[in-house]
């Protein structure tokens, strides 16, 4: 195996096992995410986790951020230009494509959804080296589709890699599940 395969993966590993541990294991204090000003803070009863962006990941998540900003608003080609070439998208165990197939199909109707939608990040993790970074996030989402009201929560994995043209996205794959129905307090 070569040594950037190998870095990828241990920085993968660790980011993992971070990710999983419970929010009071872990020492780091959450801290700005640079969110672009169309994300909100978490509710208080959202049970935000940790945000712990590494210094060499800061520019990859200003990327990210800024790909998320561009497509909530609409400006496709500007999100595509975010994207590597040969990225590859995936969402809830479907490969929706390439970057230009997911442009080309699914990226409209994902524009739609979060023009309109909020979205609070509830924990990020972000790590870089070697021309590659990892930014793993949880976000929760509220927005409606179809007329019906939703409330999302999403994992998201993006792998960045540093190219002659700055930092581009090669790799997305986001999950969701239902959020979990808020009780009053008695």
């Amino acid at each position: 195996m070569s040594p950037r395969f190998l870095s990828v993966l241990a920085a993968v590993a660790t980011a993992v096992s971070v990710a999983s541990m419970p929010a009071s294991a872990q020492s780091k204090p959450a801290a700005s995410t640079g969110a672009p000003a169309t994300a909100s803070a978490a509710p208080a009863n959202a049970r935000p986790g940790p945000i712990d962006i590494a210094p060499a990941a800061a520019e990859t998540v200003a990327v990210l951020n800024a790909y998320m900003g561009a497509l909530a608003n609409g400006q496709l080609d500007v999100a595509r230009n975010f994207m590597a070439p040969s990225a590859v998208v995936l969402r809830d165990g479907r490969v929706l494509g390439s970057r230009d197939t997911y442009f080309a199909g699914d990226a409209r109707a994902d524009a739609t959804f979060l023009h309109g939608a909020r979205r609070d990040l509830l924990r990020r993790e972000a790590k870089a080296g070697d021309g590659m970074a990892l930014v793993l996030s949880e976000k929760r989402l509220h927005g409606s589709t179809g007329g019906k009201s939703t409330d999302q929560l999403f994992t998201e994995t993006a792998l960045l890699v540093k190219t002659l043209d700055g930092w581009k996205i090669a790799h997305l794959h986001a999950s969701s599940r239902p959020a979990p129905v808020a009780t009053a307090a008695r």
